[in-house]
């Protein structure tokens, strides 16, 4: 029963902390990733 409780009460908080997360910024959080690993092979076109 304890369990059952825990994964219940897990679920009822997970809305919770998606809510919180912060939005995706392309240039602090994805341009960095490209140009580390795809910009040298691909460039930026």
């Amino acid at each position: 029963m304890t369990l059952a409780f825990r994964d219940f009460t897990l679920l009822l908080c997970a809305p919770a902390s998606l809510r919180e997360a912060s939005a995706v910024d392309f240039e602090k959080d994805i341009f960095p990733i490209l140009e580390e690993n795809c910009l040298d092979c691909h460039g930026p076109d």
